[in-house]
């Protein structure tokens, strides 16, 4: 019989899977600040599944600063950057109609102005980034779209760890109530709905030279304000990393489940 990577390194992976044994209300400051370049990568999620009404359909904002050719890119791609002073900003918002997208890697010490151990980004004018748990704002320009998005969002009381070893690695999720003014092409107009805002940073471990080979991450929109999130990571040789979704109806506590299971 064939053993699985998975199970061999199964007690190490539930040290480091805290998801259903250590929920909080918030995060502390040390945890909640920017970590680089303390940490070599530091990264934040932005996602959005709009309801049926809106004029658009899904909207994901990613903001990666340092070895973004290493962890979730191909070397190549950096356009001539060294990856520790990449800050890589990819952006995709879906409409009924159409949809904008854009990713460009950019220099963290020539265009990016930040705060260590806080939360502010400003790329130009293209990009800035602020706030303190529990509300953040974001202003995002894509001029050659004409599209301009205003975003204020406020996290829920509590929010849930996917993964964290104390000074290795850490990645959670939160649920915020997001309001959204948004400018398209002469059209404009506000949405309120949910939100999740995700952040992880580590140390290079794992990233280095040992590519994950799957990294699916799923949102799904439920209804009455509901939702249902699930990631299932693999390392080399199948090595699962992560295989755990969370059930949430509505502001009722969330139920914890594997993926595909909802």
């Amino acid at each position: 019989m064939r053993i699985l990577p998975r199970r061999l390194l199964a007690p190490l992976l539930g040290l480091v899977d805290r998801s259903a044994t250590a929920p909080h209300e918030k995060p502390l400051p040390a945890e909640e600040g920017t970590r680089f370049p303390e940490f070599p990568w530091d990264l934040r999620t932005i996602i959005m599944v709009f309801p049926p009404d809106a004029p658009f359909r899904f909207l994901n904002l990613n903001t990666l600063l340092g070895l973004t050719g290493v962890p979730f890119d191909q070397v190549e791609r950096l356009g001539g950057l060294d990856a520790k002073d990449a800050f890589d900003l990819q952006f995709c918002l879906e409409g009924r109609e159409r949809h904008a997208v854009y990713k460009q890697y950019h220099s963290i010490d020539k265009e990016l102005e930040y705060k260590t151990e806080a939360v502010r980004f400003k790329l130009g004018e293209r990009l800035f980034f602020e706030g303190a748990w529990p509300s953040y704002r974001i202003r995002y320009q894509q001029p050659e779209e004409d599209l301009s998005l205003s975003l204020k969002f406020d996290s829920r009381d509590d929010f849930q760890w996917w993964a964290y070893v104390p000074g290795i690695y850490c990645h959670y999720t939160s649920f915020c109530d997001c309001a959204v003014e948004w400018q398209w092409s002469g059209k404009s107009g506000t949405i309120e709905t949910l939100a999740l805002h995700d952040h992880g940073w580590g140390r290079n471990l794992l990233p280095i030279r040992l590519p994950v080979n799957v990294f699916r991450y799923e949102v799904m929109r439920l209804p009455e304000g509901g939702s249902a999130i699930s990631l299932w990571t693999e390392g080399p040789l199948g090595l699962e990393l992560k295989n755990v979704g969370l059930l949430r109806p509505g502001r009722k506590p969330g139920k914890f489940m594997e993926r595909y299971k909802c």
